[in-house]
């Protein structure tokens, strides 16, 4: 174990020619420098203190906002247990026509029932509105805040406007209070991310966050520990720009705010581009593959950051198009007829309507995430609902 711990610490690979672990220990009052022990387990401790706030705000302050706004707890729903479906359930989640008629003759169903069938079956454990609105509410309140606090935190640091500051004097850069918190509660709110998936409805863009938020933790633990951690906050706080405003937009949807819900994704839409598709290849992405050689020596680790972001860029471009899809849907077809991040279809959300819904409310309706509603009534005895 020693041997492991010596060769994956290996000084050569981590830090440049000259530059040794003790190095990065300030031996002058008033002064530090970034330390893994610091970092790695309080920040999963953050995440896990993290959870549990975020358990009690949905509890004692989203859901009761929710319901202010009329949005409803949905009701746990199941398909009626049917042995046949099951099996081809299985095999396939979206039938063929030939399949749906081989079921029919087996199951004496009709071919509309069957189709119910498989629909409540993919939606089964699905989320319903107010989870959903819980869940945009604590990203909105937590980009909102964390945005904020680090600008203030960062706003009269030089390297927060030119990013060569961020590697003149590297390693000796000392690292404030206030930075450290910053950090610190960063990596808590993605160790929270993370823990969430494993539990939460898995979307269709499951792998994709996973591995977002795995490759932001490292991408930030390692930064911390050489010390680049100004380079890092500087790409956190780019990626905190734009999510505010999604999560607003999501809130304003489940409200049937249309027009806000509308205006606020434009604004979110604008911000992606200008920050995921500009300041972050342009500005970040730069600065950490090309003007770090002009103030610091090259490391081998350096090939790994510079690899882990550019893997976050091609999941940046990824998600651009399927947002700009959704806009241009909207304004040539003015009907958005998907949802990038669900399973489910539209013609569910429709059967479960409520009647006197809006119907401009239905063209916006797949934008953010599938709406579900749990109060659709026992049609054909296909549902099933607990208690």
């Amino acid at each position: 174990m020693a041997s492991f711990s010596e060769w994956f610490w290996d000084e050569k690979f981590w830090l440049t020619p000259g530059i040794k672990w003790e190095d990065l220990r300030s031996k002058t009052p008033g002064v530090y420098y970034g330390q893994f022990s610091d970092i790695g387990l309080p920040s999963i401790l953050m995440g896990l203190l993290m959870t549990v706030i975020r358990f009690a705000c949905f509890r004692l302050i989203f859901i009761p906002f929710g319901r202010q706004f009329g949005i409803r707890v949905k009701r746990p729903r199941n398909a009626v247990p049917n042995p046949i479906l099951e099996v081809e359930y299985k095999k396939a989640k979206f039938p063929k026509d030939d399949v749906i008629e081989s079921l029919v003759k087996k199951t004496s169903l009709t071919e509309r029932e069957v189709q119910r069938w498989f629909r409540v079956r993919r939606q089964q454990g699905s989320p319903g509105n107010m989870q959903k609105f819980c869940e945009c509410c604590w990203n909105f309140l937590f980009y909102g805040g964390i945005f904020v606090y680090g600008v203030v935190v960062l706003w009269d640091e030089p390297w927060f406007w030119e990013t060569k500051y961020c590697f003149i004097g590297w390693p000796y850069q000392h690292i404030t209070d206030g930075l450290y918190w910053y950090y610190l509660i960063e990596m808590g709110y993605y160790w929270g991310l993370l823990f969430s998936l494993m539990f939460d409805y898995r979307r269709k863009d499951w792998m994709e966050m996973t591995l977002h938020h795995l490759i932001t933790l490292a991408l930030m633990g390692f930064s911390w520990g050489i010390n680049f951690s100004r380079i890092g906050c500087l790409i956190v706080i780019t990626h905190d720009v734009a999510d505010n405003w999604m999560a607003s937009a999501k809130m304003a949807k489940y409200c049937k705010k249309q027009t806000l819900c509308e205006v606020l994704f434009g604004v979110f839409v604008v911000l992606w581009l200008f920050t995921r598709c500009y300041v972050f290849p342009f500005k970040m992405l730069y600065a950490g593959m090309i003007e770090i050689h002009e103030y610091v020596d090259h490391f081998p680790v350096h090939n790994i950051f510079v690899g882990l972001l550019l893997f976050l860029q091609v999941l940046h471009i990824l998600w651009t198009y399927s947002i700009l899809s959704i806009a241009f849907q909207k304004f040539t077809e003015g009907e958005l007829k998907k949802d990038v991040r669900s399973d489910t279809e539209d013609d569910d959300e429709e059967e479960n309507s409520d009647d006197n819904a809006n119907q401009s409310m239905k063209d916006f309706n797949n934008v953010l995430t599938h709406m579900g509603n749990g109060d659709a009534v026992n049609r054909d005895g296909l549902l099933q609902r607990k208690s």
